[in-house]
């Protein structure tokens, strides 16, 4: 099967980082180089604990983009509702009659 690669030299980095970080939280000595001396069960517990953490940092990610949106849409509505009261204040009006 082939291998499919990661073309983001950023992505390669942070995942990297992230994978040294995993195995120092876990006590599992981790080389730059040659890995070959750890079990499955260590590497596997490795990438497991990485998937985990990347779902939480997506699902953070989907919750924060959804409130961001949440905002603009909450402001966008204010920003429309003060508009004709905006207009009026610029024209020296007291007040407008909504016209039915």
């Amino acid at each position: 099967m082939a291998r499919r690669k990661r073309k983001d030299p950023v992505t390669e980095a942070a995942l990297k980082q992230l994978k040294f970080e995993v195995a120092q939280e876990l006590g599992i000595p981790l080389n730059e180089e040659d890995n070959g001396d750890l079990t499955t069960r260590q590497v596997g517990k490795i990438g497991g604990t990485m998937v985990k953490r990347l779902i939480e940092l997506g699902q953070r990610a989907l919750v924060a983009e959804y409130e961001a949106r949440q905002r603009r849409s909450q402001m966008r509505l204010v920003h429309a509702q003060r508009r004709p009261q905006l207009a009026a204040q610029a024209l020296g009006v007291q007040r407008l009659r909504a016209v039915r």
